[in-house]
């Protein structure tokens, strides 16, 4: 996966589009850091992509509200469960 600063984007944009020919997808960095994503689609594949995408952020989403719901309300994660299983079966 390439990084690209939004400065190259804005400087020299065609050679970003190029980039993302080849690379497929490419990361866009401000300061350094990640700030967008962009990925070559094409018509057909423009819904499912987006598609794909939005149920990433959902899960991603819902993963980090069920793990900081289980911390706040004092509860075993799924890791510390698998393990005290894994202690019981040895046993």
């Amino acid at each position: 996966m390439q990084f690209v600063p939004v400065r190259d984007f804005r400087v020299n944009s065609a050679s970003v589009w190029s980039a993302l020919e080849s690379e497929e997808k490419l990361v866009i960095t401000t300061h350094g850091q990640p700030t967008a994503v962009m990925l070559k689609v094409d018509g057909e594949s423009l819904m499912d992509t987006l598609a794909a995408v939005d149920q990433a952020q959902w899960t991603s989403l819902i993963t980090s509200m069920q793990t900081k719901a289980s911390a706040a309300a004092g509860q075993m994660s799924l890791d510390e469960i698998n393990a005290e299983i894994a202690a019981a079966r040895a046993e």
